[in-house]
């Protein structure tokens, strides 16, 4: 280990380590993009972030007394949403576990506020586990989360804990500089149908319907569709022409899943499919999956919609959303994993 007196070292103890040291990574690494070290002590005690003979201690608030599944009981049910002053400047901040409370005397500084577990807490998304209220399409429904019920739903607050950590580390003299981020655009599109017509039976099957109930203006629109190809679904090359105006790839979902009641199922293999698919990846633009409603408890089945895909298109598929945003947790998650998906 250095012994450069600004290196950062940091000792976590035994309790919530795991937990503890994704969220260091979390605001260290890749929101900061800082080095350090990390120890691991046999206790229940408190993070020490220490750089040379200057330190802060993170209490330990939550894990010293929580068990290790996690308890409906453990979530708060109110928080404090004060400021910290750091320096001359008030930072806010919400307070899920412990008090919202920054101590400093000489070179030691002491935070109440176990930004640690409030952190792991948003992410891990450890609530919607224990928490076993869904709405009809078997989802978390937001109005029972924490933030909406607290009210701080639309703030970042890991952000807002990430930009404390910062303020108290230069108060301790870290000579590192912090990772410059920049705002970049992501255009996604979730192709449920590519067409408006499955096929030219699709078409005759929609059109006779129209006829039988009279609605002879939608069976000419529809028939017009049909002779120019040029339908409501078939914006794709505006799709990526606008990404391509900005110096931007769009990432097009498609699902490969068969029909159902939530399901369209349209054949992904058929000719013009194929051709729509060649087209985006020739532009340079990206194909991810759409997974089917039920695959988000189901890894067969997902596995087997995403070896679908990857057949037509001759490469490996890592992107994609979830059907009706199902997700499960963490059974979803680890489906994921499972799979070498990189983001949803």
């Amino acid at each position: 280990m250095s012994t450069n007196k600004h290196e950062l070292v940091i000792s976590v103890p035994s309790n919530g380590f795991l937990e503890i040291e994704y969220m260091l990574r979390v605001y260290l690494s890749e929101f900061l993009g800082i080095s350090y070290d990390i120890n691991q002590e046999n206790t229940d005690s408190d993070t020490v972030l220490s750089i040379g003979d200057s330190s802060l201690t993170i209490r330990n608030a939550f894990w010293r007394q929580a068990t290790p599944e996690y308890r409906l009981t453990d979530i708060p049910t109110k928080v404090d949403k004060s400021t910290l002053t750091i320096g001359k400047k008030d930072y806010p901040c919400i307070c899920l576990y412990g008090k919202n409370v920054l101590t400093t005397e000489e070179k030691s500084w002491t935070l109440e506020n176990d930004i640690l577990a409030n952190g792991f807490f948003m992410l891990s998304r450890w609530e919607e586990h224990v928490n076993k209220k869904r709405d009809l399409h078997n989802r978390f429904p937001a109005t029972a989360a924490l933030a909406v019920k607290q009210g701080f739903l639309n703030r970042p607050i890991v952000n807002e804990y990430t930009e404390i950590l910062w303020a108290v580390l230069k108060e301790m003299g870290i000579q590192q500089s912090r990772k410059e981020r920049s705002f970049e655009m992501v255009p996604t599109h979730d192709v449920d149908m590519p067409y408006y017509f499955k096929n030219t039976a699709h078409y005759l099957k929609k059109t006779v319907w129209q006829l039988s109930k009279l609605n002879f203006k939608q069976a000419k629109a529809d028939t017009t569709i049909f002779l120019t190809g040029e339908g409501p679904y078939d914006y794709h090359d505006k799709q990526m022409d606008d990404a391509e105006k900005i110096g931007t790839k769009a990432h097009f979902f498609f699902m490969t899943g068969e029909k159902s009641k939530f399901d369209p199922g349209f054949n992904i293999e058929s000719k013009k499919t194929r051709e729509l698919l060649a087209k985006i990846k020739g532009r340079g633009h990206h194909i991810g999956l759409h997974p089917s409603y039920d695959t988000y408890k189901n890894p067969e089945l997902f596995t087997e919609e995403k070896h679908r895909l990857e057949k037509v298109i001759g490469s490996k598929v890592t992107t994609g959303r979830q059907h009706y945003l199902r997700f499960a947790i963490p059974e979803t998650w680890r489906i994921w994993e499972d799979n070498d998906m990189e983001w949803d």
